[in-house]
């Protein structure tokens, strides 16, 4: 009737809910699944980091998944810094040097080592190093400018470190050596033939540094800001 109020306290939302299961048949899995997703999304934590499949959706319709990185793994800028060896400053060959190009060229192969000699003229003018911009020097190389994880700049950078001719210090910063080291045995194993008879002749004559020694390079100097 109008005005009466009902007796006794008004249920709880538990209540609710506990009385409406037990009116109902049981839950099956899908729902199960679908009640769990939805309390973890409720009440997990503020930031989300969208899988794989579900980033790609959304780049596709036009957005960006929020990341819980704050720094992107892949920077359109990279701080190439010298790598410094005293020893293979005496007994190391400068990236520019005819032991690099005839004997490296066949280890690493021509976008890495075209890439080394690049950034050691540039330790020539800015010794304590410099900045580059990926797609720029990509495109200079001739590689392109896809600069994503997969790119040809991104993985020549990745097989100069696979053969410790450069690390990465962080995402956005690169040591690069100044100096080469002699191949190894397996590495001289693995050119062809005529090759690495002319590698061991390399050797037996070879007395001198050969020019372009970046051995000359002012290391001491200034380390202020990095040019680009």
């Amino acid at each position: 009737m109008p005005g009466q109020q009902l007796g006794g306290p008004v249920p709880d939302d538990s209540e609710l809910a506990r009385s409406y299961r037990s009116s109902r048949t049981p839950l099956t899995n899908r729902e199960i699944h679908m009640h769990d997703a939805l309390q973890s999304f409720t009440s997990g934590p503020a930031s989300y980091e969208a899988p794989a499949q579900e980033s790609s959706g959304l780049a596709a319709a036009g957005f960006s998944a929020p990341s819980m990185s704050a720094e992107s793994p892949n920077p359109a800028g990279l701080a190439v810094k010298p790598w410094w060896d005293p020893e293979l400053a005496v007994q190391g060959y400068d990236p520019r040097s005819a032991y690099s190009e005839r004997f490296w060229l066949g280890i690493v192969g021509p976008s890495t080592l075209l890439m080394l000699r690049r950034f050691a003229r540039g330790f020539e003018s800015h010794p304590t190093g410099f900045r580059i911009d990926l797609a720029e020097t990509a495109r200079a190389l001739g590689l392109g400018a896809g600069i994503g994880r997969n790119g040809p700049i991104n993985r020549s950078i990745d097989r100069a470190c696979s053969f410790g001719l450069a690390r990465r210090l962080d995402p956005a910063t690169l040591e690069v050596r100044t100096h080469l080291p002699a191949l190894v045995t397996r590495q001289i194993n693995r050119l062809p033939a005529s090759v690495r008879r002319s590698h061991e002749d390399y050797l037996s004559t070879e007395q001198t540094p050969e020019p372009n020694d970046a051995g000359s390079l002012n290391l001491s100097a200034n380390q202020g800001n990095l040019s680009p």
